[in-house]
């Protein structure tokens, strides 16, 4: 999770104007593990409507819901893949 809003940083991908509440370390952790080719198994085990994954790659992975907020101050924008949870 970063939060590095608002930074000049060439390093930030993406602003999202949202905040996680409540989510537990391990699930966080769930999330990065799975990585790219299993981040929706996670997302639909853990029942979350809002769920977001930056590959190594720059590939940005994530739900319908939160891909609808972000906003990217990169150019070239990084690819956004949306996968149903």
């Amino acid at each position: 999770v970063l939060d590095r809003v608002g930074s000049n940083n060439p390093d930030v991908l993406a602003k999202v104007e949202t905040r996680v509440f409540g989510i537990h370390p391990d699930k966080l952790t769930a999330l990065m593990v799975a990585g790219p080719k299993d981040w929706l198994k996670v997302v639909r085990g853990m029942h979350l409507k809002q769920a977001m994954l930056v590959a190594a790659d720059r590939t940005v992975y994530a739900t319908p819901d939160l891909a609808a907020r972000l906003h990217f101050e990169v150019d070239p924008p990084p690819t956004v893949i949306i996968g149903e949870p």
